[in-house]
């Protein structure tokens, strides 16, 4: 298992990726609801910005994708998440998946700074 580094996962250390994926999310609510061609490609960015939330949080500077599951703060069923997103990124679906994905990785790392 690939663990955490307290440092990384604080509050003031992450917020810098919250606040970007809200700005991303709020551009790609507006690009669903116009149902505009280019969703896909924007999602992508919201998918690496979250590849490299995670990076951050492990202290790695590249994350092969066969490692992705041995990450501590990887959601439930994180990879097939992920691969879904990858392989459908105009669907809203996707969308909605990225966004609980975020959500649910801040709930981990709040559980793992209690832990550690």
């Amino acid at each position: 298992m690939i663990i955490v580094e307290k440092e990384n996962i604080c509050p003031k250390n992450i917020q810098v990726y919250l606040n970007r994926w809200e700005r991303m999310k709020t551009d790609l609510l507006a690009l669903h609801a116009m149902r505009e061609d280019t969703v896909g490609e924007d999602l992508l960015e919201g998918f690496g910005l979250y590849i490299e939330f995670l990076q951050h949080c492990h202290g790695l500077q590249h994350l092969p994708e066969e490692q992705i599951e041995q990450l501590e703060a990887l959601p439930l069923n994180g990879k097939e998440r992920l691969q879904f997103i990858k392989n459908s990124p105009k669907q809203y679906a996707s969308f909605t998946q990225l966004d609980e994905m975020f959500s649910e990785t801040v709930k981990k790392l709040a559980r793992l700074r209690v832990q550690k």
